[in-house]
């Protein structure tokens, strides 16, 4: 549990196991409820979910989509509604915190702050952080094609690996 927007999508199983699905073909919804130390009723956000994706199957996906949704945490009463997001593409200063689990060893856990403090709108954090259910579409591609245009053009024919 715990939103997955941002750069968090990539660290993610939940949304790793609806990228699965949707690389075998299905339409798929990666959902995830925000907990804060003011609210956390899993519950509450399990049934604002079914209604969510309820919505979505109506709409019938393509094959092969996939969805991230983030539901915010509040009451479902004080949820603002639904934005169509994009994800926040943010700078992350990762950091670790070293635990020990039950039986005595150690083990890391991720933890980070956003080095930006800018939050764009449209985003999933930004829709997350003000109240509403975010809904990103999103693909596995991350191919960056401008980085891809600019590479492909360098001269590789000097390199004595060949």
């Amino acid at each position: 549990m715990g939103a997955n927007v941002g750069i968090h999508i990539l660290y993610s199983g939940t949304v790793a196991a609806a990228v699965e699905a949707a690389i075998m073909g299905f339409p798929s919804i990666a959902v995830s409820f925000e907990i804060t130390d003011q609210y956390a009723d899993a519950g509450e956000a399990a049934k604002v979910a079914r209604e969510v994706i309820e919505r979505i199957i109506k709409h019938k996906l393509p094959k092969g989509s996939l969805l991230n949704v983030n539901i915010p945490s509040r009451p479902s009463n004080q949820i603002k509604g639904i934005k169509i997001t994009r994800q926040f593409a943010h700078d992350f200063k990762e950091t670790f915190d070293k635990r020990t689990d039950p039986s005595g060893r150690a083990y890391y856990w991720l933890m980070g702050t956003n080095k930006s403090i800018h939050r764009e709108e449209g985003t999933d954090i930004s829709a997350v952080n003000d109240g509403y259910i975010s809904i990103t579409p999103l693909r596995y591609d991350l191919t960056d094609d401008g980085l891809y245009k600019k590479i492909e053009e360098w001269d590789w024919s000097d390199l004595r690996i060949f």
